[in-house]
């Protein structure tokens, strides 16, 4: 009876009530849309030392993605803020980007306040709301969000217009620079993921429905090196909103030096944990090796693990097709627990609360 509605295009529409898969197979249509309008965007020739981007939640995670796997054509310093203040060196050198979809994120306002006082240079993603009124009213450089391709009624189903969105405009900026050939890499890597993990797959063919059930009753830890950062974090966060499940990611080397100690107590960790390790051929053959010592140890503790490689040509290519993968897998995977992934009734619990106080 559980692998039936995994197998029933019908019934994952029905339970599916927000239409959240329809949002992940627009990515590739999202982020061609995202890259076109970006490239519109223009930024005044001046001296920046250093990049501050605030966004919360999915807002922020493009410019995760973006330090893990572009750091190496980084041309400045970039920092993320996920919380009310931004760091005290910001100065008139300073660009900071305000990333809200909604453009109403107490958070990210607060930014703006710190930001304009500081005189620092800014600029805008959003859909709307005060912050959009913010850079329009002032001339910011702004990337407006029309979420054109987001089919679903929730809005972090636009995730490829906050990922490509964030990724155009540091690069528009000057900062990350991405070509459009790149680009198309990506988003061809993410069409073919796209239809390795449509509902009309079958479990056995279907890597993201392969892992949804894998992960029944668990709590995930997933696990990569060096550019997916970003990536793996992006995966964990959908994990957490979509498949309301305890999930975590960490990466290599810096968990071989505390983690695994870690695994050994409660005594409940081999049934409570699975541990999905990302491989990569683009990964240095050190961390490769890590990779690969840490399943086997993983595995001796009894803790279940799986290991999926990824097999795109460039390190943001993979990144996108890990994230593509994670999307899909937190949708079925919710639809598999049997209920609708759309709502986010603690965090509507939460705000609602905050805001009485």
């Amino acid at each position: 009876m559980v692998t039936s509605i995994l197998e029933n295009t019908t019934q994952i529409t029905q339970l599916d009530g927000d239409n959240l898969l329809s949002g992940i197979t627009a990515l590739p249509e999202q982020m061609n849309h995202a890259w076109q309008e970006t490239k519109k965007i223009s930024f005044p020739k001046t001296i920046i030392e250093n990049v501050v981007v605030a966004g919360m939640g999915g807002s922020g995670l493009g410019a995760d993605i973006a330090i893990s796997a572009l750091s190496e054509r980084q041309t400045a310093p970039i920092q993320i803020v996920h919380d009310y203040s931004l760091p005290n060196y910001i100065s008139a050198k300073t660009l900071v980007i305000l990333a809200s979809f909604s453009g109403t994120t107490e958070e990210i306002l607060s930014c703006a306040k710190q930001a304009e006082a500081a005189q620092a240079q800014i600029a805008v993603i959003s859909a709307g709301g005060a912050l959009l009124e913010l850079a329009q009213k002032n001339n910011y450089p702004y990337y407006h969000i029309e979420p054109t391709y987001n089919r679903s009624t929730q809005q972090r189903m636009a995730l490829g217009y906050a990922l490509v969105g964030m990724l155009g405009m540091l690069s528009q900026a000057g900062f990350c620079p991405i070509t459009d050939q790149e680009m198309v890499v990506v988003v061809t890597a993410v069409k073919d993921m796209v239809i390795r993990c449509s509902t009309e797959q079958a479990v056995i063919d279907n890597p993201a429905k392969h892992l949804a059930f894998e992960l029944i009753d668990h709590q995930p830890y997933f696990i990569g090196a060096e550019f997916l950062a970003g990536a793996l974090h992006t995966t964990t966060n959908q994990l957490n909103e979509n498949a309301k499940i305890f999930a975590q990611f960490a990466v290599i080397p810096e968990l071989n030096h505390h983690l695994l100690e870690g695994i050994q107590y409660p005594a409940d960790n081999d049934s409570r944990h699975f541990f999905v390790f990302i491989d990569s051929d683009l990964y240095l053959k050190n961390n490769h090796d890590r990779l690969e010592l840490t399943q086997e140890l993983v595995e001796s503790l009894d803790v279940p693990s799986l290991l999926i490689k990824l097999h795109s040509s460039t390190k943001l290519a993979q990144s996108f097709e890990l994230l593509t993968l994670g999307s899909f897998t937190s949708i079925y995977l919710a639809l598999l627990e049997g209920f609708d992934p759309g709502p986010l009734p603690i965090v509507d619990r939460f705000k609602t609360q905050l805001k009485a106080r």
